[in-house]
């Protein structure tokens, strides 16, 4: 039974046979009906519990009559105080014997020794020196990198070496490409190239480099064409807001749009609160956080986007040289066949970027009914969840914010309601900066550990999880980051100097399982696709460390490029093929096997 009567929503949609109400008319309205029926009549509502009083049923009929006016979408107080929804502060650190100087190891003293579990000891020196190497860059470290540290076994100069280093930028660029769904392709079936795309992945890598604040990463990517360009500097205005996701291609020109405007939205959601909203799309679900009204409120924020491709490729005769060099050491005999010369040119010459425009004209947005596209329900404007305790949802606050921080804004194509909730996700004041920050502390927590603070990925999708035993500590490093101006590197330089990074790993199968949930031992690690590639490349055959730039095409046999990729695979020279894989090319719908085999994130 999909009826539910805890919120005018889901009054409106109904059950099955629909909406339960008719605004302005309780004879038409089901619901006036049946709790008016003879109390002993099959369909008499509530059933089996009585009869309302003359009063309630000439109250609800009232209701009904002028309207059913009523907010949007109110969540109920249980809804409110979920552990993903409710607002929380600066936990206090617990006492430990001995003292510890990193609050990491605090809470995580403090709750091993209240289970029972003793702690182990410090990692040899050789393990501590290849974990740090490999959590922070992304790399083993070689032979003579490990020998330095043997000699001066210095864990925080080599933190701070390795935090500075162009290693450093890329092995995280990773993982917020990943959070992000960057891809080289469109996906569905085309699959076509986007070979601007690179565009993107370099800002993102140089972003971390310099150490951008994540909010303010998070900002621009969302509506960075909004936002004047006295706040960037050339190529970087038009690559900081590439929206990941897939197009798909269909026989409705409005469908296909909508689509585009559908995915950028859930990936915006996802990628910051962690939230899986897919389900909204037909259906409200009382363990989402989203209604399906407030889904497609949502997707209006972005009603108005077109990708553009814009040919500024800067330095034309670096690059031709550059080209000319890598299609000689890539094709020498091939280049005889003018067919193939042809293809080759005309792929090189449309590497562009992307840029994200607003347009004047913008698509009506409705409820989608069930979650077909032609089945239109009510027209819907922009608006904000209220369901996140401590956070203001009124849109004409977030709007008269957007134009006192930017002014210029008003005179450059923009859309004001996009840059409204670019502004909500990422202010941990008014706004859900909060919540975001500590999704994104628990995913750089997994990338370290193999597992997060939150019992589970899907916990930030279901009102029903339970508050998990880390809790305390997701939210106290949540407000330092919050309060180091979103600095990863400051982030990562905690984690990394804590007590608990260099434990000792567990040596037995009971003391494995219990180090999973409480960090008492070093629990190991499963290397991400892209640090197991270039962990092989570099003690094989060596990597090249040439930063940015056009995506690579790594080495593929004849055989998987006819049958995998029918022969749309190109191959780079030598020296480009050994980079690091977040430069590889990155189908998206056929990731590189040599990645795919070892758990590429789809």
């Amino acid at each position: 039974n999909l009826l539910k009567l805890d919120s005018l929503d889901h009054l409106a949609w109904g059950g099955w046979s629909g909406s339960v109400i008719t605004p302005g008319s309780k004879e038409n309205s089901i619901l006036y009906q049946r709790i008016t029926l003879a109390a002993d009549d099959d369909k008499h509502m509530p059933l089996k519990q009585g009869t309302l009083t003359k009063r309630e049923i000439a109250t609800i009929g009232k209701w009904i009559d002028a309207g059913a006016y009523g907010s949007d979408y109110s969540p109920t107080m249980k809804q409110k105080n979920s552990w993903i929804t409710s607002n929380y502060q600066l936990p206090l650190l617990p006492k430990t014997s001995p003292p510890k100087t990193n609050p990491i190891d605090n809470f995580i003293n403090a709750l091993a020794k209240k289970k029972g579990h003793t702690l182990s000891g410090t990692t040899p020196s050789i393990n501590l020196v290849r974990r740090l190497y490999l959590q922070l860059t992304g790399l083993p470290p070689s032979e003579a990198q490990v020998n330095s540290f043997l000699l001066r076994p210095d864990k925080s100069k080599l933190i701070e070496k390795l935090l500075n280093s162009q290693a450093y930028a890329e092995r995280w660029a990773s993982l917020w490409l990943d959070l992000n769904a960057y891809a080289d392709s469109t996906g569905n079936t085309p699959d076509a190239d986007r070979r601007g795309a690179y565009f993107y992945r370099d800002q993102v890598i140089k972003s971390l480099k310099n150490d951008w604040p994540i909010n303010k990463m998070i900002l621009f990517q969302i509506v960075g064409d909004s936002i004047p360009l006295k706040f960037f500097s050339g190529r970087e205005h038009l690559a900081a807001n590439l929206y990941g996701g897939p197009d798909l291609f269909t026989n409705s020109p409005g469908l296909t749009i909508f689509s585009k405007h559908q995915n950028m939205m859930e990936r915006t959601i996802y990628s910051n609160l962690g939230m899986d909203i897919s389900c909204a799309r037909c259906h409200n679900h009382p363990e989402l956080p989203i209604s399906q009204r407030n889904y497609y409120q949502l997707i209006s924020a972005f009603k108005n986007i077109e990708v553009l491709h814009l040919n500024l490729r800067e330095n034309l005769i670096e690059d031709d040289i550059q080209y000319k060099k890598e299609l000689r050491e890539a094709h020498p005999r091939q280049l005889k066949d003018p067919a193939f010369l042809k293809k080759v040119h005309r792929y090189y010459r449309q590497q562009k970027p992307l840029k994200i425009i607003s347009k004047v004209e913008a698509q009506e947005i409705h409820v989608r009914k069930r979650g077909v596209f032609s089945n239109k329900g009510e027209k819907v404007s922009f608006a904000l969840p209220d369901i996140f305790r401590g956070s203001n949802a009124r849109i004409e606050y977030w709007k008269k914010l957007a134009l006192e921080r930017y002014p210029e804004i008003k005179k450059t194509p923009y859309n004001l309601e996009r840059l409204a909730l670019a502004l909500w996700l990422t202010d941990s004041e008014q706004g859900v900066g909060k919540f975001v920050a500590r999704v994104f502390v628990d995913s750089v927590w997994r990338a370290h550990f193999g597992r997060g603070l939150a019992s589970s990925p899907r916990d930030w999708s279901s009102l029903k999880s339970a508050a998990p035993m880390h809790a305390p500590l997701l939210n106290w490093l949540s407000l330092y980051l919050i309060k180091n101006n979103w600095s990863l590197k400051k982030l990562n330089q905690l984690i990394a100097s804590s007590e608990v990074f260099a434990r000792a790993s567990a040596t037995s199968k009971r003391s494995l399982a219990q180090a999973k949930s409480f960090y008492h031992r070093w629990y190991p690690v499963k290397l991400s696709a892209e640090m197991v590639r270039d962990s092989i490349t570099k003690i094989g055959v060596g990597l090249k460390l040439k930063p940015y730039g056009p995506s690579d095409w790594p080495y593929l046999s004849l055989d998987s490029n006819q049958n995998y990729f029918k022969n749309d695979w190109f191959y780079n020279s030598k020296e480009i093929r050994e980079r690091r894989s977040v430069y590889a090319h990155r189908k998206r719908n056929r990731p590189y096997p040599a990645l795919g085999a070892f758990g590429l994130p789809k």
